[in-house]
C-alpha cells in the first residue's frame, strides 16, 4: 500500500508542474508589462495620456496640439463649410466655326463649399450643368479652347453660369477644375 501511495503522489506532481509552469509563463510577462507601463507613465514621461479609443496618446504637448486641432476643426465646421468635389461626366461639343468637323471633350469637377442641401441641388441639376457646359463650349472657337488663357476664362465663365443657373452665392463654389480636356 505504501508503494501505491508513492506512485499516486508521483503521478500527481508531474501533472501539477506543467500547469504551474504555463501559469507562471503567462503571468510573469504580464506583471512586467504593467510595471513597465507604470514606470513610463509615472517617472519617464509623466505627461503620457491614455486615450479611451484604444490608442495610446504620446504626450501632453501632442495632446494639446490635438485639442487645438479639434478646436480648429470645430471652428471650420461652424464658420466654413467643408469642400466637396462634384464630378460632371465628360461632355462633347462642337466648337464655334468648325461646322461639326472638330469637337471638344471636357470633363469637369466642381469644388462645392455648401452643405448637404447644396450638394443635393447639384445632384438634381446635373443635366442642367452638362447642358451649360455644352452651350459654353459651343460658343468658343478652337483657338480659345486650345490656349491657356482661354481655359482660365472658360473656367470662370462656367463657374458664373452654374452660380446663375442654380441660384447660388459666389462663395458656394470655390473652383471649377478640368479633369479631361480634348480638342480635336
Amino acid at each position: 500500500m505504501a508503494e501505491e501511495e508513492k506512485q499516486d503522489k508521483e503521478n500527481e506532481t508531474p501533472k501539477q508542474e506543467p500547469k504551474m509552469k504555463i501559469l507562471l509563463a503567462a503571468l510573469i510577462p504580464m506583471i512586467f508589462m504593467f510595471l513597465g507601463f507604470f514606470v513610463v507613465t509615472k517617472f519617464i514621461n509623466p505627461h503620457f495620456k491614455f486615450s479611451g479609443s484604444g490608442q495610446l496618446g504620446q504626450s501632453a504637448s501632442a495632446d494639446t496640439n490635438d485639442n487645438s486641432n479639434n478646436k480648429e476643426e470645430k471652428k471650420s465646421k461652424k464658420g466654413k463649410k467643408e469642400p466637396t468635389m462634384f464630378q460632371i461626366d465628360p461632355v462633347l461639343a462642337n466648337p464655334l466655326g468648325t461646322e461639326g468637323r472638330r469637337f471638344a471633350k471636357v470633363g469637369v469637377s466642381i469644388e462645392i463649399l455648401g452643405d448637404k442641401t447644396t450638394l443635393k441641388k447639384f445632384e438634381e441639376s446635373k443635366p442642367k450643368i452638362q447642358h451649360l457646359l455644352i452651350i459654353t463650349l459651343s460658343s468658343k472657337d478652337v483657338e480659345t479652347l486650345a490656349s491657356t488663357e482661354g481655359k482660365v476664362l472658360l473656367r470662370e465663365e462656367i463657374k458664373k453660369a452654374i452660380i446663375k443657373e442654380l441660384d447660388l452665392s459666389d462663395d458656394e463654389i470655390s473652383g471649377v477644375y478640368f479633369r479631361e480636356f480634348i480638342v480635336q
